[in-house]
C-alpha cells in the first residue's frame, strides 16, 4: 500500500506565522546521512517554489530514517528524527493550503513533469553558458529525488524508464542524461572509450538474468553477473559472506573485530618499542603470501600457527690494518711493498677479512634464527654452507701464514725490471684461491649485463651460479645499471677513497708510527694519580689514548670526503649545465631577448610535420636560442601571452602593484605577428636616455651609429617606441589645421632624413637633452590632465616647435613657410592687419585636445611613453625581492637542456577571524594597521599595500565589505604554510593547461585579444580547453577527518568545501565511519568517499566499502593508501600541505612528463625528482638556517646522488610517480607502523628493488615550507633520526646492501643511514678524545710525554699528543651548502652570508642539530619507540594553539600526455 503523508501531531505547539528556513540538511548522524541527505537538500532547494512537495521530500527522508533505525540507538538519531518530526508537523499544517492540486501525489506528479519537460527540452542541444549548464544538472538532480519520492508515494511505474538515466553523479565525464552534448564527451579518446565500454555485442542478453534489468555497457553486466564490478569472490571477502569452496565464513585482513589477524598484529607493536620480530608487518604478510607455505595457514587464517606465534627474545677493519702495517716498515715508495716479506705482511689482512666473513656468517644465523620456521630448506642449506666455509678459511688462512712465513719460491725476473725477484709463498696461493671467488663477482661487476642475465634468467646453470649470493626472489634482481652509468660511479668512488686512503696514510696514521715507537720506549715510574693507576706499569693507556680518536676519524671521515667530492661534482655539474648565471634583474634584463626563442624551442611542442623533419636535428638545435623559427608567424605572441599571464599572477598574488604590472607586461598586438616585439617597460628603462647621450656626441655617418645603436636590441626598441608614442601622442593632441600641417611636415624631414642617412647632417644633435627635457615635461602635464594646465602646455608645445626649428633643422625654411603671411600688394597693409593668434593657441582653444581623451589605451601609452624617456629609479626594482628569483629561476630552466585548514596565520574558523579583527582594531586603532603586527608576524608590507591597491581601499574598508574581508583572509593564509596555499598553486597546473591548449587551438586574432577577451567572443573554444584540462588533471586532497569534521559541525568543514567550489577540479577523500544497527546491535562501518563540489554543496561520487579502519599503520602513508585508488591517469604527483606551486613552473609540467618516455640507461624513470624553492627562509635566523640546509640537500645532494652514483630514492614530496608502475607494486608508500616511519623513502627503495629507475630534474620546483623555529626544527630532525633509525632495521635497505655491486653499496650507505651513523661515530670520537686526554692528564703522561718531546726536540711528539685538528675536519661537510649558494648566488654572496651565519651563532644551532639527530638516531636503535608525534611542522606564529600539518595530504594527479 503507497504511503501518504499524515497529518502529524506529536503534542508540541506549532508556530504557524513563522516564515519557513531551510533544513539543516548538512550535520545529520552518519548512519543515516547517506541515504536521506539528498531528500533533503531538494526539499531545501525548492522550498519557496514547492512547499508542499519540499514537505513530501522531508516525509520521505523521516520515513527511511525511521525504517532504518526504529530503536533510535545511533548516534545522534534520536536528537534528529525528533527535531525533523517537529518541523514536519509545522510544514504539513502551513503547506497543506498552497497546493496547487486536489492531491498530494496530483501535486508531486505536477512538479515532477514540470521539471521533466524543462529536462527534455533543453537536453537537445548544450549551452556553452556556465549558468544554464548548472540548472540543467539541477534540475535532472531535482528530477530523480523527485521521481524516489513519487514511486513511493504512488508507485509511479510509468516512470521508471527516466530514472535511471536523469542524474547519475559522475568524476569527471558526465553520463547522465544530456551530459553527451558537453564538451569532454566530444572529445575522439573519450566517444572511443565510451564506445569499447558500451559494446555488448555477443554477450548474454538480460533477459538471461531475471534479477536485474537491461544493462547498457560491460559493468552493467559484471554488476548483473556478479553482484560487483568485480570477481564475486573478491566481492565476498569485502562483504564477509560465507566461502563457496571451503563454506566457511571469509574474514577480513583487517577490521574492527577480534577476528581481523592485522588489528592483533598492530596491537603487539606496543607503540613501536616492540621487536620487530615479535610481530607481522604488511611486508611480512606480502611476502608470506608469494611463496607456497601460505597454503598452510588456510583460509581463513588460522591464528595459531607459527606465522603468527613469534617469540620475544631476550636482549670493516681491513684497510686500516693494511695501512698500518705498510706504516710501520717505514716505506719510502710504494713499490717498496712488492718486497717479499712488505707483501706477505700487508697480506695478512685476509686472515681478519676471514675471520670478519665468519662472524657475517654466525650474525646471519642469529639474525634470521626467529624466521627459521618460515624458511625454506634451500635457504637454511646455504646459511649452514656459508658458516661451514667461513670456518674452514678462518683456520687454513692463519695456519699457512704461520707455516710459510719467510718462506719463498723466488724466480728472477728480466734484467731491468722494476719488479726485481718474484717470490711468493704458499700462504699467498692460499690467499690466491681465496680470492677467486672476488675475482669472478669483479669480472660480473665490470659486465652488467652478464650479472643481469644471470640474476633474472630461469636457466638451472644460472639459478645456480646465483644461488650462493642471493635468494630466488622476485624484488632486488636485475638491478644492474649500464657499462656507463656504473663506470661513473666507480670513478666517483676510485677518486673518493683513494683520497681518504692517501689523507689517512700520510697525516692519520704515518705520522703516529715514530711517536708511538717513542712512547713504549719511555718508561713512567711513578703516576700523579697512583690511586687511580695502582698496578699500570707501561704506557699502553697512552698508545690507546692517543690511536683510539684516530681510529674513530677514520671510519667517519668517508663521510667528510664524499661531502667534499659532493661540492666539486655537484658544483662542476651546476656550472656546465649554466645553473647560476641568471642571478639578478640586471641579468635578467641583459637576456631577455632570448626568452621568446627558449620559450618556443622549450615549451612549445613542435607541429607534426615539423617534427618528423627535425627529428635528426633535435639535438643540434637543442641550446640554440637566439633565432626564433621564421616559419612560426605566432612565436612571438605565444610567448608574449604567456609572459603576461604570469605578470597577472604576480598581480593577483600580490607580488607586485598596478604600476609595476605596466612596467612588466608586453602590449599584445598584430605586429607580433611579424616578429616585432614590443618589449616590456623594465627593459626600456634609461635606454632612450642613453641614446640620447650617444647621438648627442657622436661624430661619424649615419650608418654607423645606426649600428652602434642597434647592437643593443632594448635601446634600438625605446628609441623605435618613444617615436612611434610620441607620434600618437600628438596625432591625437593636436586638432588644428595648421598646427597638424607643420607637425606632419616636420615629422616627414625627419623620416626623408633617416631615409637619405643625412639625419646628422640636417639636424643638430647637440640640442637632443633639451628637447628630452621638454617631452619630458609635455608627458607629465598630459598624465596629470589638469585642465588648470592648459598655457603649459601650449607653452610646452611652442618651446618645442621653436627649438626644433631653429636650433636643431639646419634648414627649417620649408616649415617657417607655412607660417608666413599671405602677401598683400598695399605696403601699408601689414599695418592695418588682425594679429593672429600664435602657433597652438586660438580664440576658442580649439588648437590642441587637452586633456587627452581619458582611455585606457591613451592612459598607458602615456604612462609607458613618460618612463620610456626616464632614467632609472628605485621604483624599477620594487618587485625585485618578490619577483627576481622565480622570473630568473625560469628563465634558467628554459635555457636547461634537459589540520590546520585555510588559516588567517593561524587555525581559526571565520568567526574568530572576525573577533581578532575587531580585538585589532580595538587594542590599537592605527589607521592602516597590518592585522597581523600583534601577533608577531609581519609580513611583506609592499605586499599588503598592494592588496589595498588590488582592493581599491583602505585598511578599514575591508572590514566593512564582506567580500573583502573574506579576501583579507585568503590573502594571510596564502602567506602561511596551509591547505589554502597548496590548493591555489597545484590549481596554477589545470590554468597552465588550459593556456597551452589555447595556444595550440586559438586563431591569430584571439591570440591577440588575450585570454580573457577570446573568452568572452568564443566560448565553445574556451568549454574544449576546459574539458581538455579536467581530461588530463585532477587534484585530490586526502583528508581522513573532513567526515568527522562535517558531522560534528566543525567549520574546517566548510573551509575544505570552499576550496572545492572555488576550485572545479577539486575533490576531497575521506574516511567515513558510521554504525549500522545489525540485530539491535550498532557495529561500525568504514568506507572511503570521494567527493566534489555541485552547486555550492560536497556531492558523493565513489564510495568503497572498507573491512575495517585504515589507519592501524602509520597516519600519513594510511591516508595515502586510502585515497590512491581515486586517482586517475599514468602520472601521479605527491604534495605535502606546507607546499606551494607557480604559474611559471606549471608551464614545465608538460616538459617533465616527458621524461618518462626518455630512456635512463636501461629502463624508462618510474619515479621523477623535482627541486624545492625553500619559501621560509626570511622569517628568522633559524629558519635562514634550515632553508640553506634544506636547499643544498634538495639541490647539490640530489643532483648528485642522481647522477653519477644513481641512488636516488624519494626523499619526500614533489615527486612524480609513474602511477601504472607503482599501484602495480605495492604502492606510492608504505605503512606499516614504526618500521615505516619515513614513509617516502620506502617507496624510492621499493621502486629500485623492483627494476625502477629514479632521476632529478632541476628545471622545475615547486614551493616547501620548512620548520622556523627551534622547537619545531629539533622535533622535525627527532622524526628523521628516528626514520632512518627504523630503516637501518628494515629489509629493504638489507637488501638493497646485498645486491647493489660494492661502489653502488657505498652510494646507498652514505647518503642515507650512514649519514647518521657516521654522525654518531663522530660523536662518540669527541667522547672518546677528550676521556683520553682526561686519562692522560690525570695519569701524568701528558706532562711526561711533552717534556720527553720538548728536551729531545721530538716535534712529531708533540703533534701526536695534539690530535683535536682531526676532529674539527667534520667542518668540512657544510661545504656543499656553501657551493650551492655560490653557484646559485655569487660566491661573494656566499662568502658574505657564510659569515654571517658564523655571526648568528649557525655553527652552536647545527651542533645543536647534530646532537639531536645522533640522540634519536641511537635511542630508536637500541629501545624502538619511534613515532611521527616528534614531528614539529608548525606556522610561524606563537601564542596559538597549532594542529599538525601531517593530518591532510592533498595528492595530485596528471596524465601523463604532453599534447
Amino acid at each position: 500500500m503507497p504511503l501518504q503523508p499524515l497529518r502529524l501531531s506529536s503534542g508540541y505547539d506549532v508556530d504557524h506565522d513563522d516564515p519557513p528556513e531551510p533544513f539543516d540538511s548538512e550535520r545529520l548522524p552518519p548512519t543515516l546521512a547517506r541515504e536521506i541527505q539528498m531528500f533533503l537538500r531538494v526539499a531545501n532547494s525548492i522550498q519557496t517554489q514547492e512547499p508542499r512537495v519540499a514537505y513530501m521530500c522531508r516525509f520521505q527522508a523521516f520515513e527511511i530514517a525511521h525504517n532504518m533505525d526504529r530503536n533510535s540507538s545511533g548516534r545522534g538519531v534520536r536528537q534528529f528524527k525528533t527535531s525533523l518530526l517537529r518541523r514536519l508537523e509545522h510544514d504539513d499544517k502551513t503547506t497543506y493550503g498552497k497546493r496547487k492540486e486536489k492531491t498530494d501525489i496530483r501535486e508531486l506528479r505536477r512538479v515532477y513533469q514540470a521539471y521533466k519537460q524543462y529536462i527534455i527540452k533543453s537536453g537537445g542541444g548544450f549551452d556553452f553558458n556556465d549558468s544554464h549548464r548548472k540548472t540543467v544538472t539541477n534540475a535532472t538532480r531535482i528530477t530523480s529525488v523527485l521521481y524516489e519520492v513519487l514511486k513511493t508515494f504512488a508507485d509511479a511505474a510509468g516512470h521508471q524508464a527516466l530514472a535511471a538515466e536523469l542524474y547519475v553523479p559522475y568524476n569527471i565525464l558526465p553520463l547522465d542524461h544530456g551530459g553527451i552534448q558537453q564538451a569532454i564527451m566530444q572529445l575522439p579518446e573519450i566517444k572511443a572509450a565510451v564506445a569499447a565500454v558500451r559494446n555488448i555485442r555477443g554477450l548474454p542478453s538480460a533477459q538471461d538474468f531475471h534479477k536485474c534489468g537491461p544493462f547498457i555497457d560491460l559493468f552493467d553486466f559484471l554488476q548483473c553477473c556478479f553482484g560487483f564490478q568485480m570477481a564475486y569472490e573478491l566481492h565476498g571477502m569485502l562483504t564477509g559472506d560465507v566461502s563457496l569452496i571451503t563454506g566457511e565464513k571469509v574474514m577480513p585482513a583487517y577490521g574492527g573485530g577480534f577476528e581481523s589477524f592485522l588489528n592483533n598484529e598492530a596491537e603487539k607493536n606496543k607503540s613501536g618499542t616492540a621487536d620487530h620480530s615479535t610481530w607481522r608487518n604488511y611486508d611480512d604478510l606480502n611476502e608470506y603470501f608469494w611463496s607456497p607455505d601460505c597454503f598452510q595457514i588456510g583460509w581463513p587464517m588460522r591464528l595459531d600457527h607459527e606465522f603468527f606465534c613469534v617469540q620475544a627474545s631476550n636482549k670493516h677493519k681491513v684497510k686500516k690494518t693494511a695501512m698500518i702495517i705498510m706504516a710501520c716498515h717505514d716505506l719510502g715508495s710504494p713499490l717498496e711493498m712488492l718486497d717479499a716479506i712488505i707483501f706477505e705482511d700487508v697480506m695478512s689482512v685476509f686472515i681478519t677479512c676471514a675471520i670478519l666473513k665468519l662472524i657475517q656468517a654466525i650474525l646471519d644465523i642469529v639474525f634470521t634464527w626467529k624466521a627459521r620456521f618460515t624458511m625454506d630448506i634451500s635457504r637454511k642449506r646455504k646459511l649452514l654452507l656459508k658458516l661451514l666455509v667461513a670456518i674452514i678459511w678462518t683456520i687454513v688462512l692463519p695456519v699457512y701464514y704461520a707455516k710459510s712465513r719467510k718462506k719463498y719460491a723466488c724466480y728472477s725476473t728480466q734484467y731491468g725490471s722494476w719488479l726485481g725477484q718474484l717470490c711468493f709463498s704458499s700462504y699467498m696461493v692460499a690467499v690466491a684461491i681465496y680470492l677467486m671467488t672476488n675475482a669472478i663477482e669483479m669480472v660480473l661487476f665490470f659486465v652488467p649485463v652478464v650479472s643481469k642475465y644471470i640474476e633474472i634468467s630461469n636457466n638451472r646453470i644460472c639459478k645456480t651460479l646465483s644461488w650462493w649470493t642471493q635468494p630466488r626472489l622476485y624484488v632486488g634482481r636485475g638491478m644492474q645499471e649500464t657499462q656507463i652509468s656504473v663506470f661513473k660511479y666507480t670513478l666517483f668512488w676510485v677518486l673518493v677513497l683513494l683520497s681518504k686512503f692517501l689523507f689517512s696514510y700520510c697525516f692519520e696514521i704515518k705520522p703516529l708510527i715514530g711517536p708511538t715507537r717513542l712512547i713504549l720506549k719511555i718508561g713512567v715510574q711513578n703516576y700523579d694519580w697512583h690511586e687511580l693507576f695502582p698496578k699500570v706499569k707501561s704506557n699502553a693507556g697512552a698508545i690507546v689514548a692517543i690511536w683510539a680518536p684516530i681510529i674513530v676519524v677514520y671510519f667517519m671521515d668517508t663521510q667528510i670526503w664524499y661531502s667534499v667530492f659532493c661540492a666539486i661534482f655537484g658544483g662542476l655539474y651546476g656550472i656546465i649545465h649554466h645553473l647560476g648565471e641568471i642571478r639578478t634583474l640586471g641579468m635578467l634584463r641583459s637576456r631577455f631577448h632570448t626568452l621568446p626563442s627558449a620559450f618556443n624551442v622549450c615549451l612549445i611542442p613542435p607541429s607534426a610535420k615539423n617534427d618528423q623533419k627535425t627529428e635528426g636535428r633535435r639535438n643540434f638545435f637543442r641550446n640554440r636560442f637566439h633565432k626564433v623559427s621564421e616559419t612560426r608567424s605566432n612565436a612571438f605572441s605565444n610567448f608574449v601571452l604567456v609572459w603576461n599571464q604570469i605578470i597577472n599572477t604576480f598581480r593577483l598574488e600580490d607580488l607586485i602593484s598596478n604600476r609595476e604590472l605596466d612596467l612588466m607586461k608586453i602590449p599584445m598586438s598584430s605586429e607580433l605577428f611579424s616578429n616585432m616585439v614590443r618589449w616590456p617597460i623594465f627593459l626600456l628603462a634609461n635606454k632612450f636616455s642613453t641614446a640620447i647621450s650617444i647621438t648627442r656626441d657622436f661624430v661619424g655617418k649615419d650608418d654607423i651609429l645606426l649600428r652602434k645603436i642597434k647592437k643593443d636590441k632594448y635601446m634600438y626598441s625605446a628609441v623605435k617606441e618613444c617615436y612611434e608614442s610620441l607620434k600618437y601622442v600628438l596625432e591625437i593632441l593636436i586638432v588644428g589645421n595648421l598646427e597638424k600641417r607643420v607637425v606632419s611636415c616636420l615629422l616627414n624631414e625627419i623620416e626623408g632624413s633617416i631615409g637619405r642617412s643625412s639625419l646628422l647632417e640636417d639636424f643638430k644633435m647637440s640640442e637632443l637633452p633639451v628637447l628630452l627635457a621638454k617631452c619630458t615635461e609635455l608627458v607629465e602635464l598630459l598624465v596629470e590632465g589638469n585642465e588648470n594646465q592648459h598655457g603649459n602646455v601650449v607653452r610646452v608645445l611652442q618651446d618645442m616647435f621653436e627649438l626644433v626649428t631653429n636650433d636643431i633643422m639646419t634648414n627649417s625654411s620649408r616649415i617657417l613657410d607655412l607660417l608666413s603671411p599671405q602677401q598683400v600688394e598695399d605696403s601699408f597693409a601689414y599695418f592695418s592687419r588682425t594679429i593672429e593668434p600664435q602657433l597652438f593657441e586660438s580664440a576658442d582653444d580649439s588648437s590642441i585636445n587637452f586633456p587627452l581623451p581619458d582611455t585606457s589605451d591613451t592612459r598607458l601609452l602615456n604612462e609607458q611613453f613618460k618612463l620610456s624617456i626616464t632614467p632609472d629609479s628605485p621604483e624599477f626594482y620594487k618587485f625585485l625581492q618578490c619577483g627576481h628569483q622565480r622570473l630568473t629561476w625560469c628563465k634558467h630552466s628554459n635555457n636547461q637542456n634537459d589540520d590546520n585548514l585555510y588559516l588567517l596565520v593561524f587555525d581559526c574558523t571565520k568567526s574568530e577571524f572576525e573577533n581578532h579583527i575587531a580585538k585589532t582594531n580595538k587594542v590599537c586603532g592605527k589607521p592602516g594597521l597590518m592585522p597581523f603586527e600583534l601577533i608577531g608576524w609581519k609580513p611583506n608590507h609592499d605586499e599588503w599595500k598592494n592588496f589595498l591597491e588590488r582592493m581599491d581601499c583602505e585598511y578599514s574598508d575591508v572590514l566593512k565589505d564582506e567580500s573583502k574581508k573574506e579576501e583579507l583572509r585568503n590573502w594571510a593564509s596564502f602567506r602561511s604554510q596551509t591547505l589554502s596555499r597548496t590548493v591555489r598553486g597545484m590549481m596554477y597546473y589545470r590554468e597552465a593547461l588550459r593556456v597551452q591548449a589555447f595556444l595550440d587551438m586559438a586563431k591569430d586574432e584571439e591570440i591577440v585579444r588575450g585570454l580573457d577577451g577570446a573568452e568572452r567572443n568564443n566560448p565553445a573554444l574556451f568549454a574544449q580547453l576546459d574539458a581538455l584540462a579536467d581530461l588530463k588533471f585532477t587534484y585530490i586532497i586526502s583528508c581522513q577527518i573532513y567526515g568527522s569534521q562535517k558531522s560534528s559541525g566543525d567549520p574546517h568543514a566548510n573551509d575544505i568545501l570552499e576550496l572545492m567550489k572555488r576550485y572545479a577540479s577539486v575533490r576531497v577523500a575521506y574516511v567515513e565511519e558510521k554504525e549500522e544497527i545489525v540485530n539491535d546491535k550498532p557495529r561500525k562501518v568504514y568506507s572511503s568517499i570521494l567527493v566534489k563540489a555541485v552547486d555550492g554543496l560536497d556531492q558523493e561520487i565513489y564510495r568503497i566499502k572498507l573491512p575495517g579502519p585504515p589507519n592501524i599503520g602509520e597516519g600519513k602513508p594510511e591516508n595515502q593508501n586510502h585515497a590512491i585508488i581515486f586517482t586517475r591517469g599514468e602520472a601521479l604527483q605527491t604534495i605535502d600541505m606546507n607546499q606551494d606551486n607557480y604559474l611559471e613552473e606549471a608551464f614545465k609540467m608538460r616538459n617533465l612528463l616527458q621524461e618518462f618516455f626518455q630512456q635512463q640507461g636501461r629502463r624508462p624513470p618510474t619515479i621523477l625528482g623535482l627541486r624545492e624553492h625553500i619559501f621560509t627562509g626570511s622569517v628568522s635566523s633559524l629558519a635562514w638556517f634550515m632553508s640553506y640546509q634544506e636547499t643544498s640537500f634538495v639541490t647539490i645532494g640530489q643532483r648528485l646522488i642522481a647522477n653519477p652514483l644513481r641512488v636516488r630514492f624519494h626523499y619526500g614530496h614533489p615527486d612524480v610517480f609513474d602511477r601504472l608502475f607503482h599501484i602495480t607494486r605495492g604502492g606510492i608508500s608504505k605503512a606499516s607502523k614504526t618500521i615505516n616511519l619515513s614513509e617516502d623513502v620506502f617507496a624510492g627503495f621499493n621502486s629500485t628493488l623492483r627494476r625502477g629507475c629514479i632521476t632529478y630534474h632541476e628545471y622545475l620546483q615547486v614551493g616547501k615550507g620548512r620548520d622556523v623555529g627551534l622547537n619545531q626544527i629539533s622535533k622535525f630532525e627527532a622524526k628523521v633520526a628516528n626514520g632512518n633509525s627504523e630503516q637501518t632495521l628494515s629489509r629493504d635497505i638489507y637488501r638493497l646492501g646485498q645486491w647493489f655491486d660494492f661502489f653502488r653499496m657505498l652510494s646507498c650507505y652514505f647518503t642515507t643511514i650512514g649519514f647518521y651513523f657516521s654522525n654518531l661515530i663522530s660523536v662518540i670520537g669527541i667522547y672518546v678524545f677528550l676521556y683520553g686526554q682526561l686519562y692522560l692528564v690525570l695519569s701524568g703522561l701528558q706532562k711526561t710525554l711533552v717534556l720527553e718531546a720538548r728536551m729531545h726536540n721530538i716535534q712529531s711528539l708533540e703533534t701526536a699528543l695534539a690530535s683535536q685538528s682531526f676532529i674539527q675536519l667534520g667542518l668540512l661537510t657544510g661545504l656543499p651548502m656553501v657551493m650551492e649558494i655560490g653557484l646559485e648566488k655569487g660566491f661573494l654572496t656566499a662568502f658574505k652570508d657564510f659569515i654571517l651565519m658564523q655571526l648568528q651563532l649557525a655553527a652552536v644551532f647545527f651542533t645543536f642539530s647534530l646532537g639531536t639527530k645522533i640522540h634519536h638516531y641511537g635511542r630508536t636503535i637500541l629501545y624502538g619507540g619511534a613515532s611521527t608525534d616528534l614531528q614539529g611542522v608548525r606556522l610561524w606564529c606563537f601564542m596559538l594553539a597549532l594542529l599538525r600539518i601531517t593530518d591532510c595530504t592533498p595528492e595530485a594527479t596528471l596524465s601523463k600526455d604532453s599534447n
